[in-house]
């Protein structure tokens, strides 16, 4: 089942390149989608993977891996009061600018925290690991930028930390 989410953050792209963990490819793009609480997507979005759950597993959906989360039990920044939805594929997908031109990575966006639109595709599959239910990422959309998430540093301006030495001519290493 295909699923527009509209003017949600996104966070963790890896969308350019398969994502990596601990330095070995994953095999994949991915990215995680931050959906309010109070959006009404996120409804639509629960009440289509409880539907598909049921009807692939029945009663047992309920001990089903899924692939939305809830950001309050997360530490990451942007996430309290969101949800998260990881969606992953194998395959490139399109990633367009607002005009919908093609972006490439040279483009730097979008960037963790930035608004997207998304088209996921929700399914259900079970293996000797378990049951699951997971969203392949078909698209994304750029919208524009948000707040940025992450490693962002702290704000400083670089005349208020360091003096200007161009004069010095002490070059004593202590």
């Amino acid at each position: 089942m295909q699923m527009k989410l509209k003017n949600v953050k996104i966070s963790f792209p890896a969308i350019y390149q398969h994502a990596e963990y601990q330095g070995e490819s994953r095999g994949q793009y991915e990215a995680q989608f931050l959906i309010a609480e109070d959006d009404p997507q996120l409804a639509e979005l629960k009440k289509a993977i409880a539907s598909i759950a049921k009807e692939e597993f029945g009663d047992a959906w309920v001990k089903a891996k899924l692939p939305l989360s809830d950001g309050n039990e997360k530490t990451y920044d942007g996430y309290a009061g969101h949800w998260a939805l990881k969606a992953t594929n194998k395959n490139r997908f399109a990633i367009i600018d607002r005009d919908r031109t093609p972006l490439v990575e040279a483009d730097d966006k979008p960037r963790a925290g930035d608004v997207v639109n998304a088209l996921v595709s929700i399914y259900a599959f079970s293996n000797k690991y378990g049951s699951f239910l997971k969203a392949q990422l078909m698209a994304i959309q750029f919208v524009e930028e948000g707040e940025r998430f992450g490693s962002g540093g702290a704000s400083f301006n670089v005349e208020d930390v360091f003096e200007n030495i161009s004069g010095s001519s002490d070059d004593a290493p202590f």
